[in-house]
């Protein structure tokens, strides 16, 4: 009979196991190097926008309406804006996209002290501003859109 020794299977399995867990290893550290990396790229390309939406113009229109069905049209409409900010996509390769991902859309509602008028901070990456911009204008024809410097609480 042949004498079988287990260390001629398992040394050269041990070794190959560990090859892979340092090359694994070095590519999760690169990876989450260039995510960082990507991350502080994507959010310095940001402009902040204010959007006023004003209800002072809009009393006229709703007074005819019902406040419910204002309501209704209102969150339909804010839902449909947001549809399409959904569908913004990145051009460019797949490594382009797998690595910085979409853009990045933020929203802020906000309400100043000293008046009763609800403002809405918008952080869009520059590029896809004018795009973002005529998005909002269209489903919110009376909305006012000015750029801003970064603002505190």
């Amino acid at each position: 009979m042949m004498n079988f020794d287990i260390n001629s299977i398992l040394i050269p399995v041990m070794i190959a196991s560990g090859f892979l867990a340092m090359v694994s290893g070095i590519g999760f550290i690169l990876s989450s190097f260039f995510a960082f990396r990507a991350q502080i790229n994507q959010s310095m390309n940001l402009d902040l926008e204010i959007i006023h939406v004003s209800k002072k113009e809009r009393k006229e229109e709703m007074e005819g309406k019902r406040m419910q069905e204002a309501w209704k049209e209102e969150i339909g409409a804010m839902e449909q804006l947001l549809t399409a900010l959904s569908s913004i996509k990145s051009p460019g390769s797949f490594l382009t996209r797998l690595m910085y991902g979409s853009p990045c859309i933020s929203f802020e509602i906000a309400n100043s002290v000293k008046s009763e008028e609800i403002i809405f901070y918008m952080a869009v990456p520059r590029k896809y501003k004018e795009s973002i911009e005529k998005q909002v204008h269209s489903f919110f024809p009376h909305a006012v859109i000015q750029k801003t410097k970064d603002y505190n609480i």
